[in-house]
């Protein structure tokens, strides 16, 4: 699936173990129940005050986040989190954290 356009995707519940999501693009896609174990680039994780699902993607040139309805890179989620839930909160470290793991191929 690498550099797949899966923009708008209903791909819940969908298998993607061991899949290779670099480049591929998720804005809007449906990952509800999405199996990732394996899949490279793409990192799943629980934040926020509803503790929702939301994912980081390596992308070719950045690192993505898709946290509820925003999507965006990692500058712009943190301006998002910071400004909602004050600067230096669990979500702002969860977001620099899983960019770094990406980052270095983690």
């Amino acid at each position: 699936l690498r550099g797949a356009n899966l923009e708008d995707a209903n791909l819940r519940d969908a298998n993607l173990r061991d899949a290779n999501l670099r480049g591929a693009d998720l804005r809007g896609a449906d990952l509800r129940g999405a199996n990732l174990e394996g899949a490279e680039n793409i990192k799943s994780f629980q934040c926020g005050e509803y503790n929702r699902v939301s994912f980081a993607v390596k992308c070719e040139s950045e690192i993505m986040f898709k946290i509820g309805c925003f999507w965006g890179n990692t500058e712009k989620a943190i301006l998002n989190v910071k400004a909602k839930y004050g600067e230096n909160s669990y979500y702002e470290k969860l977001i620099k954290l899983y960019t770094e793991m990406l980052e270095e191929g983690n």
